[in-house]
């Protein structure tokens, strides 16, 4: 995938992002600037190339419309630089930014921008699902134990509840008659 201006990188974003479900407004004014795109809890700003210093420069920019747009994040994306040092220079930069919650994307490397498959027949019926945030899942690492005494736990109680009524003994005699 090969992109000539940053135009044609917009519009195969646009073309992605409507794919997926998402309604997409591109070059959106905000207070004498002008922002690439922007979804409901996004800017994404553009570059064709993302060396390390366009990315700065996209963070530069994208910052300004998130705040003047009240927007929760910002997505730089564009183009994997050709020159390995670059590319290694734009990967570091971009794991950085990640930390600061700054989503940087490769277009031509990140499965997010990738187009749905024109041999897939019936995308109309495909389930749109609601775009999720992301969460780390760090968490979940440092709580398995914890998960996994939860879960012994739980089966013990059901496994009790279910055999309890089994221990319960039956007086099979007949009950006594009274004559009188």
């Amino acid at each position: 995938m090969e992109f000539n201006s940053e135009k044609d990188l917009q519009n195969y974003c646009l073309e992605v992002l409507r794919s997926k479900g998402i309604q997409p407004k591109e070059e959106v004014w905000c207070n004498g600037l002008r922002a690439d795109i922007v979804i409901d809890r996004a800017v994404i700003e553009l570059k064709k190339t993302l060396t390390r210093d366009a990315i700065f420069q996209a963070v530069g920019q994208g910052e300004r419309y998130q705040k003047r747009l009240k927007k929760d994040e910002l997505w730089i994306v564009g183009q994997m630089p050709k020159d390995s040092d670059s590319a290694k220079s734009a990967l570091h930069t971009a794991r950085e930014l990640a930390k600061e919650g700054i989503r940087v994307s490769f277009v031509d490397r990140d499965a997010y921008w990738q187009a749905i498959d024109p041999d897939d027949i019936y995308p109309i019926f495909r389930p749109q699902l609601p775009q999720l945030p992301r969460l780390p899942l760090g968490w979940m690492e440092r709580y398995r134990v914890m998960f996994a005494v939860a879960f012994i736990i739980l089966t013990l109680l059901v496994w009790d509840t279910k055999t309890r009524s089994a221990r319960v003994p039956i007086d099979l005699a007949p009950a006594p008659t009274i004559q009188l």
